[in-house]
């Protein structure tokens, strides 16, 4: 039997991701820890109650968005879930965990069809996985199909800021020729 304690969202202070989808039994304490190691002032944005095998099925549910650890990019669905939970949700309701995506344990990323990854960079390939494919990023942009973006071999320059808002991924990174690093820039 799993010991009762709480899974825990928690991210960057002012930033859309990355996400860190936790559980401890000692909330603060987890809390304090992570912020002494942590480059940024964190927050913890959600919390449920449950156990080691709930939080194994919000990891499993996103392994998908998966970037480092326990920390996830923001995907679409996980955002949203996240606001429902914020305005007194069920997390049975918010969140669909009947989907499993892959295992972060086992290392299982998401790996988009060579076919695809020889037309399109890295960069849109992670941005796909982080916003659930063609479809879910055409349902979060709307004006556009699944199929024109299935066939972008970047993002197109006046959808870049749109999509880093969606994303959580930087403009620097998902347009570097438009959008040089800081640094590069001055």
């Amino acid at each position: 039997m799993s010991r009762q304690g709480f899974v825990y969202f928690m991210r960057p202070v002012g930033m859309v991701s990355p996400i860190k989808i936790g559980f401890s039994i000692h909330l603060r304490e987890r809390y304090n820890q992570l912020s002494v190691w942590s480059p940024y002032p964190l927050e913890i944005i959600a919390t449920i109650p449950g156990d080691l095998t709930l939080e194994t099925a919000f990891h499993e549910r996103f392994a998908k968005s998966h970037y480092h650890h326990e920390w996830f990019h923001g995907h679409v669905d996980l955002i949203k879930g996240i606001a429902d939970l914020q305005r007194g949700v069920p997390y049975t309701e918010a969140f669909d965990l009947s989907v499993r995506e892959g295992s972060i344990r086992r290392g299982i990323p998401y790996k988009p069809s060579s076919t695809r990854r020889s037309r399109r960079n890295a960069r849109l390939d992670q941005l796909l996985g982080v916003t659930g494919g063609a479809t879910g990023l055409a349902n979060a942009l709307g004006g556009i199909t699944s199929q024109a973006i299935a066939q972008w071999k970047k993002v197109p320059a006046n959808r870049v800021l749109r999509v880093e808002a969606i994303s959580g991924i930087s403009r620097h990174e998902l347009r570097p020729d438009i959008y040089p690093p800081p640094e590069e820039a001055a």
